[in-house]
């Protein structure tokens, strides 16, 4: 990383929690010189990444050590993906998906309890857990309406699930996460049916949300 790289994420980090403010010119010199030699081995991409993430997630002022801890948290994160996709037997990362490929996907990780037998479990929460199904389910096919005619693979679905991993289940939020790359908004506008125009128009209003 080149320090006037370093200088704008600190600029980007300012703007958000005020780190500089009531600061010496002499206090930001040596402010800036400790960011940059914490993260200057890191590429300003994934530092840059890292800072959006914890912003997100956090209210307090981050210390150069909470941007190291989020990088390897994204590190971590970029190994598990790889490493699931890479040793699946069930699927091709670059398989496009199909609907029992969705949602196999889809039920592996917000219906792990599929498996348990709900009759076995008191009333109160067998219901709370049928009710969620049913809850899911729409959701499920509600984003599959929507990518049906697509060419989205596997690593896509992959990569998004792993973004909103821990987050509310949301559809808005979810499909932005879809379309946030540029070769999955093409595949969106060249492979949705022109009769589909709410389904377009809604894609669209999410690409200049971006």
């Amino acid at each position: 990383m080149q320090k006037i790289e370093l200088k704008d994420l600190v600029n980007y980090i300012d703007a958000n929690y005020s780190i500089l403010d009531g600061k010496t010119p002499e206090q930001i010199k040596l402010i800036m010189w400790t960011w940059y030699e914490v993260l200057k081995d890191y590429d300003v991409k994934d530092v840059r990444k890292s800072i959006a993430d914890y912003i997100c997630n956090n209210s307090n002022k981050p210390k150069p050590s909470h941007i190291i801890e989020q990088l390897r948290v994204n590190r971590a994160n970029k190994h598990f993906i790889h490493n699931q996709i890479t040793h699946s037997n069930d699927c091709d990362s670059e398989k496009i998906l199909n609907r029992t490929t969705f949602m196999d996907m889809m039920k592996k990780e917000y219906q792990p309890n599929l498996t348990m037998n709900l009759q076995s479990l008191p009333q109160d929460i067998s219901d709370r857990l049928y009710a969620s199904r049913d809850s899911l389910s729409n959701f499920y096919d509600k984003v599959w309406g929507m990518i049906i005619s697509t060419s989205m693979t596997v690593l896509h679905l992959e990569l998004c699930l792993n973004s909103v991993r821990g987050q509310p289940i949301e559809f808005e939020p979810f499909m932005r996460c879809l379309v946030k790359s540029d070769d999955i908004i093409e595949s969106f506008e060249k492979n949705i049916d022109i009769e589909k125009s709410n389904a377009m128009d809604y894609l669209n209003s999410l690409k200049h949300e971006l």
